[in-house]
């Protein structure tokens, strides 16, 4: 490679042409809404880990031949060959970024077919100057001269519709004004430039003033385009692919720059080694296309960008104009002066749209959509202001009663039309000045200015007392309320955070007194108090519960420690069943408790149901199956083989996979299946049919099968006699009364007899006194369970129990049990 513009008439090599390269126009200075593109794939790698090597090798030939006192030639060869297969390597990598596809193709694809075009021309430049040739377009034929040129004039509106495209496909891209700004800011500069720095300079060096325009306004157009580029890349909030434009345009840049002054002082010649900027320059914008575009956001322009082509444009050309009264003026420039002001009306006019379009975004921004009022966003910001300034104010925050009811009785316009009204009557009922916000759902809050602890609580009774009454909603009539917490800056919080915070918990103070007003204080609305584990809203509490009892589980793998030991562990109770006949241990029933380190021991009625709706029994009750084994194998271990009942629920149950994972359990912990029960209750064995199927493929393995609540619910006789069932619970409402009710004496007598009939064995649970396990005793009861005869406990404690008692299956009855403390809600 040689000199850049050698189409320029003198003698003199004139400098390389400047491209801009696709990073933005005047007032546009963010490439990162980008859509992503897609990534490179391993030959594109390949090809550009191959082109930098080859400009490395450029930089050592050069280098070399300048150390061997060969320079010049060195350079000329470096850039014909390695320079050429740098150039040629970026094309390719530009060409294939376009066939990759994504909304940037159209775009790089143009920028592709730019950089083609100017390195033919900088090639056949290159083939001239090492086959002797001279550059000098005065002994070339003028057509010859234009075929040399023919690169350089295709690549210029290659490289604007590069921009173009990449500009119109980002969010908010550039309309018709911005483009006028762009021209207009362009066309001031260039006159600028003619008028103060061409004319003379052509004067006082003797080129012709077509080749010092063309020097001057080349240099410039190189730094606005490397000024652009960094501007771009400071605005591009974390893109690198833009920082690499910028480095490459800036490098491509200083050689254009350092070309210009050696040609106006006559000393450029080809072979100065200046292409090593240059094909550096290219090398860093193949990586920018490269590499993958991180999306971001959109933002909206500024009134600074949309203001600043009219306001730079119109002052330069009445500076020049009115210069033109004391000094001659060219008539280019003046002609320029004037096209750059209809240009900047043009953008003027656009700007005016543009500046009411931005005053309306801001306000949408700010602004609740329902209400009309301000939203959570203006609220924090006219706090931050406030406190900033350390001003006294006053934070209210309301919150409607029973809205939900209105939504869902009334419809989603009513609740909407209700929030209408208590905003008109809060902005009625409190003074001027003041700010009322929607923090969002039913949720309102006022700031006070000037107000301390006493009138913030004064005003909130104003505002209780005001949204309190009947309201007209749709053509229905309904009564409404609210509860309203009361806070003040500086006495009572010193952050917007802090103080929303209070005002909400005295709000919550409020509403559990059952509306109202409440002012925060740290004796009656201790700060987070209905943000914990044991109080306030039952939502709040309910969905803290169920990412506890998902972390409990081990579902949530990506949950912090922290996290992990807030949500405490899931642990198993095992509640000894012994036989009534002769009190020896006939088995032990696995119980789930959540061990939590705030609530304390849960039983199942606290968490079962919440594993319900989540869908998580599935998993609790593998859990479960795997616990029980785990302990019934340490258990055996100690001498004591021990039949576990598991509890199954219906939802594990439709699971088909149930029998494979019993069995894959059961083969893993090394256990004999007679040593495994599973309890259903009656009710799914009655009328879940599709849970029911699974239970033939249990009883095939050897698990022993329960049917659990006996006599609750829809009892019917039918289904013992089609399922396969060794053993049914007599539930314990039942159970109570046998001593003292002949009703519930009769009804346990006939459960009794009819599983002796059927050949099934007969448990009782819920046995808490000696005479019901006596009465059961004489009905011919077989096994029975309850805290009379042993409190569920944990594996430690049964271990101990065990080994205490010896008390093998089929062994002798158990000596006294050591009183257990008794469990909160035991199942």
């Amino acid at each position: 490679m040689t000199s850049p513009a050698r189409g320029v008439a003198t003698a003199a090599a004139a400098p390389r042409r400047p491209l801009g390269a696709p990073t933005g126009v005047a007032g546009r200075s963010d490439p990162g809404d980008v859509p992503p593109g897609p990534h490179p794939s391993p030959r594109q790698r390949a090809l550009l880990l191959a082109t930098t090597a080859c400009w490395c090798a450029y930089v050592l030939l050069v280098v070399g031949g300048g150390l061997g006192g060969a320079w010049r030639e060195a350079a000329r060869w470096g850039d014909l060959v390695p320079g050429t297969l740098v150039q040629a390597g970026v094309v390719v990598l530009l060409a294939r970024r376009a066939r990759a596809g994504g909304p940037e193709a159209r775009a790089w694809g143009a920028y592709a077919l730019a950089w083609a075009a100017y390195s033919a021309s900088e090639l056949a430049h290159d083939v001239v100057v090492a086959r002797g040739g001279s550059l000098d377009p005065a002994g070339r034929p003028l057509l010859a001269t234009l075929v040399l040129q023919v690169g350089y004039l295709a690549a210029y509106p290659l490289v604007l519709l590069a921009l173009a495209r990449l500009l119109r496909r980002r969010p908010g891209g550039p309309r018709a004004g911005h483009l006028a700004g762009t021209l207009a800011l362009v066309v001031v500069t260039a006159a600028l430039l003619q008028q103060l720095l061409v004319h003379p300079l052509a004067e006082r060096t003797g080129h012709p003033l077509p080749t010092t325009t063309a020097w001057v306004l080349s240099t410039a157009a190189d730094v606005a385009v490397a000024v652009c580029a960094a501007a771009v890349a400071a605005g591009s909030r974390g893109d690198p692919r833009w920082w690499f434009l910028a480095a490459g345009t800036l490098v491509f840049s200083v050689g254009n720059v350092v070309c210009v002054v050696l040609a106006l002082q006559s000393r450029y010649h080809p072979g100065t080694g200046l292409d090593l900027l240059w094909t550096g320059g290219l090398l860093l914008a193949a990586v920018a296309a490269v590499r993958p575009a991180r999306p971001r956001p959109p933002r909206p322009p500024t009134s600074t960008a949309i203001l600043a082509a009219p306001v730079l444009v119109v002052p330069a050309c009445v500076g020049l104009l009115f210069a033109g009264q004391f000094t001659p003026l060219a008539p280019e420039v003046a002609w320029a002066c004037l096209l750059a002001a209809v240009l900047a009306a043009a953008r003027s006019a656009g700007a005016v749209r543009e500046l009411v379009d931005l005053a309306q975004y801001r306000r949408a921004a700010l602004t609740d959509e329902l209400t009309g009022v301000a939203n959570r966003r203006a609220l924090l910001a006219d706090l931050e202001r406030r406190t900033a300034r350390a001003e006294v104010f006053g934070l209210l925050v309301l919150d409607l009663d029973r809205f939900k009811a209105v939504n869902d009785g009334l419809g989603h316009a009513a609740g909407d039309e209700l929030l209408r009204q208590v905003v008109r009557r809060l902005a009625g009922a409190l003074p001027a000045g003041c700010l009322v916000a929607r923090l969002g759902g039913d949720e309102l809050a006022v700031v006070l200015p000037g107000s301390g602890p006493e009138e913030a609580g004064r005003f909130g009774a104003l505002a209780a007392a005001a949204v309190t009454g009947p309201y007209d909603l749709l053509g229905t009539r309904v009564h409404a309320g609210g509860s309203v917490g009361a806070a003040a800056h500086p006495a009572h919080a010193g952050t917007p955070t802090r103080l929303l915070r209070v005002a909400d918990d005295a709000m919550y103070r409020a509403k559990a007194d059952g509306g109202g007003v409440r002012t925060w204080s740290p004796a009656a609305c201790p700060a987070g108090a209905h943000h914990g584990q044991g109080a306030g809203d039952p939502a709040a509490r309910d969905l803290l519960r169920r990412t506890q009892l998902r972390t409990a589980l081990g579902l949530d793998p990506a949950a912090a420690p922290e996290d992990r030991r807030a949500a405490g562990r899931l642990v198993l109770h095992y509640q000894p069943q012994l036989d009534l006949r002769d009190g020896t241990l006939a088995g032990a029933e696995a119980l789930a408790r959540w061990d939590h380190p705030a609530l304390g021991l849960l039983g199942p009625a606290e968490f079962l149901p919440l594993a319900e709706r989540d869908g998580l029994m599935p998993a609790l009750t593998g859990w479960a199956l795997a616990e029980a084994l785990r302990a019934s194998a340490r258990w055996s271990a100690r001498g004591h083989d021990v039949r576990v009942a598991v509890n199954v629920p219906a939802s594990a149950l439709r699971d088909g996979s149930l029998p494979v994972a019993v069995a894959g359990l059961l083969a893993e912990h090394d256990r004999p299946a007679e040593l495994l029960q599973l309890e259903v209750t009656e009710s799914v064995a009655m009328a879940d049919h599709e849970a029911t199927q699974v239970l033939p493929q249990l009883a095939d393995l050897g698990v022993s099968l329960s049917i659990d609540d006996f006599g609750t619910g829809y009892s019917s006789l039918a289904y013992l006699q089609r399922l396969v069932f060794d053993e049914v619970k007599l539930d314990r409402t039942f159970v109570a009364g046998v001593g003292t009710d002949s009703r519930s004496a009769a009804i346990a007598a006939s459960t009794v007899w009819l599983a002796h009939q059927l050949d099934v064995r007969i448990v009782a649970e819920g046995i808490e006194e000696a005479a019901v396990r006596d009465a059961l005793t004489d009905l011919g009861c077989d096994v029975g369970q309850g805290f009379h005869l042993a409190r569920p406990l944990p594996e430690e404690g049964f271990t101990a129990w065990l080994d205490v008692c010896d008390v093998p299956a089929g062994g002798p009855a158990a000596p006294a049990v050591p009183p257990v403390p008794r469990p909160p809600a035991e199942a």
